[in-house]
């Protein structure tokens, strides 16, 4: 700028140009770098795992819903929303995600981070508690109830 100051030549119109170079890069590479970014995001966060079995419901990804005969609307198979399967791999850019029927999808890492992720091999925790009520051998079940409830 110094340089081009010497010389007598305007830099403003440079200044305005490269804003608008600026302008129109930033809103050419808005979904490329809308996408980069959700892949750092998933991939710092663990927001998915690569191998895990999950539910995938997003508005942006189209699923159909088996409707005829209508009985079977109302089964738990026809009424489950999204895509179920396994994500196969997390890049910058998409996810790879294979579904139960085999099918592999590639979905841009942005709008797996706006989607809603159903943890389908959550782990069921079994626990058990030991509660103490010290009773006389022979007792009234009144007298049982109220121990209870004052416990």
């Amino acid at each position: 700028m110094i340089i081009l100051k010497f010389w007598n030549v305007d830099t403003s119109i440079i200044l305005q140009s490269s804003t608008l170079l600026g302008l129109i890069l930033g809103l050419a590479l808005q979904p490329v770098l809308s996408n980069l970014f959700a892949g750092v995001i998933i991939l710092s966060t663990r927001y998915v795992e690569v191998g895990k079995k999950i539910r995938i419901i997003s508005s942006q990804i189209p699923y159909t819903l088996t409707i005829l005969p209508a009985y079977k609307f109302f089964s738990v198979e026809s009424s489950d929303l999204g895509y179920k399967g396994v994500i196969k791999r997390v890049t910058l850019f998409y996810s790879v995600f294979e579904t139960e029927r085999g099918d592999e999808i590639k979905i841009p890492n942005s709008i797996l981070l706006q989607s809603v992720i159903l943890d389908v091999e959550r782990e069921n925790v079994v626990f058990s508690v030991r509660v103490e009520f010290p009773l006389k051998l022979k007792v009234s079940l009144e007298e049982l109830e109220s121990r209870i409830k004052k416990e």
